[in-house]
């Protein structure tokens, strides 16, 4: 599999092209496209994921505009990207964090794993802190540990390939674990949101219909940083002459917003069109 920095071509630009992009804030080509890349959707995904920074307790993400940098056919990265999602290979998340959004792809392999880690972490609390005395009461701690269990499986093998959009009718997803479990619904739902894997919320309209949707367990940490980053990024760019800079010279550059390094965020603002990749006879910019 060719790694992502193999991936990214340039384009030639005039010094005139230059100009009329100045106005923008970071130099950009007007007009131009990259060439189309050897490779689909799924290996860039691939490659992005193992080139990402991992908070601790969470999973590999990738957000969907860094493909964009890669494959200039976007509409049929749309669509290669909805397939994986209806197959429940990936997951699409929609966060949304200082007044910007993001649409953050994970495997749902990787959330399966945390969600079991999270299992293992809340069975070791509840063994740390159990002091039964009696038959009866060991019976009530053997019957919740067995419940948390019952709540992981239903979250890998049922709820996730059952319900693959981003938000979800929470009743309908209710009936879903009626028809598969005999736990109650409400302490599924309950533990998901306590763990970081599930969100509600009601609609602000006429039918005020409450919906749900998949979360990232400690997400948030890296959604600020991508964000932040991505800014720190155009700053540096924007302090030079004629807002360029070159490659090997920004990627020198230590942000101090963000832990994710140059490289994932030059990801995200090539493919949200923010700045451009160039070729100049100096070298690339």
């Amino acid at each position: 599999m060719r790694r992502v920095e193999d991936l990214i071509t340039k384009k030639k630009r005039t010094r005139s092209e230059t100009e009329e992009a100045n106005g923008i804030g970071v130099e950009i080509v007007s007009g131009k496209e990259f060439e189309e890349l050897p490779g689909d959707t799924e290996s860039v995904l691939s490659s992005l994921k193992q080139d990402c920074f991992v908070v601790a307790n969470s999973v590999p993400f990738v957000i969907d505009h860094q493909i964009y940098s890669f494959i200039s056919n976007r509409s049929q990265v749309d669509i290669d990207l909805e397939a994986m999602v209806r197959t429940n290979k990936i997951r699409k998340v929609f966060i949304k964090s200082g007044g910007e959004g993001l649409n953050l792809l994970v495997y749902s392999s990787d959330l399966s794993v945390l969600i079991y880690k999270q299992l293992s972490n809340n069975l070791y609390t509840l063994e740390k802190e159990s002091k039964t005395t009696t038959q009866e009461e060991e019976k009530i701690f053997q019957k919740k540990k067995t419940e948390l269990r019952s709540v992981a499986d239903l979250f890998k093998n049922v709820l996730m390939p059952a319900h693959t959009g981003i938000w979800t009718d929470l009743n309908l997803f209710k009936e879903t674990i009626k028809k598969n479990s005999k736990i109650s619904p409400d302490f599924v739902v309950s533990t998901l949101q306590s763990w970081g894997f599930l969100s509600t919320r009601v609609e602000l309209t006429e039918t005020k219909r409450p919906k749900c949707h998949f979360c990232i367990p400690n997400i948030g940490r890296s959604v600020k940083m991508t964000i932040e980053g991505n800014e720190e990024v155009v700053k540096i760019i924007k302090r030079k002459k004629h807002k360029e800079v070159m490659e090997q010279q920004l990627m020198t550059n230590q942000l101090t917003r963000s832990t994710f390094g140059i490289k994932f965020h030059l990801y995200c603002l090539l493919g949200s069109d923010i700045i451009q990749k160039i070729e100049s006879p100096a070298g690339n910019c």
